[in-house]
């Protein structure tokens, strides 16, 4: 098992050398802005609230990630009531816009004249198992490996307004006026993990530098609860702000079929 040099240092000194990971994450990938990875770590270090909620960009990368993209296919799935909703408990219920259409019980009834307002939100993990994490640390892009380093598994939001043409005999078309998506994580750490990473202090000749003979060193998580106990670090609570959902094939027209019976 690789030895954890951190544990060596004081947790200011500890602090220090993530603030250089950070930087060297950030500067590593400069076709990536913002870089995740880097800017949530960084904010991490800097946050003394473990109440806090610190607002990020979502960038390009994160957006197209086709993990994302699927999950928003699902949710397309839901609002056009072809899949069931997951809700609380893992149960599932039909969901989105023929309940709305046929009066179910606990919604309300809508006459598809005006505007529908509709969200949801569902996990989002674009690495799900051992075999997701391998491949990505294997072969995965830059902004593959940025998002696992970085959320990972996130609530992924999506808030539409759909609007209908006058309905034929027993069809209905949806049109998707507007999709905005955002997310949220809670950015901590499971102390009992390592993770292996570029030694930003590789062959640094800083009197800081933390183990500059070494190309990479093992972190174990054990020095994320070190820096929190000693007041140097907190975790806090992720916004991803919303954009605006433009892939023309989760947004396309869509038609219903008014007779289906649910």
């Amino acid at each position: 098992m690789a030895e954890d040099y951190l544990k060596q240092y004081r947790p200011e000194q500890v602090a220090a050398w993530y603030r250089r990971l950070a930087d060297a994450w950030t500067t590593n990938i400069p076709e990536l802005q913002p870089a995740l990875a880097g800017a949530f770590l960084r904010a991490w270090v800097d946050n003394r609230n473990p109440k806090a909620r610190i607002e990020f960009d979502s960038p390009a990368h994160l957006r197209s990630n086709s993990t994302v993209l699927n999950v928003q296919r699902f949710h397309r799935d839901v609002f056009l009531t072809n899949k069931k909703a997951r809700v609380t408990g893992g149960a599932e219920k039909w969901a989105g816009i023929l309940p709305r259409v046929q009066g179910a019980p606990d919604t309300a009834k809508w006459d598809m004249k005006g505007p529908l307002a509709l969200e949801y939100e569902s996990l989002c993990d674009v690495a799900p198992d051992i075999w997701a994490i391998a491949k990505i640390q294997r072969s995965g892009s830059a902004g593959e490996r940025d998002i696992f380093g970085s959320l990972r598994g996130f609530q992924l939001k999506s808030k539409v307004t759909v609007a209908a043409n006058p309905p034929r005999t027993n069809r209905l078309d949806i049109r998707f006026v507007s999709w905005q998506a955002s997310g949220t994580d809670r950015y901590d750490w499971n102390y009992s993990e390592r993770l292996t990473v570029a030694n930003p202090d590789y062959e640094s000749k800083a009197p800081v530098a933390i183990r500059p003979q070494d190309k990479t060193l093992t972190v174990y998580h054990s020095n994320a609860k070190r820096l929190e106990e000693a007041g140097q670090a907190a975790p806090y609570d992720v916004v991803l702000r919303s954009w605006s959902v433009t892939n023309a094939a989760i947004i396309a027209i869509a038609e219903i079929d008014l007779s289906r019976r649910l």
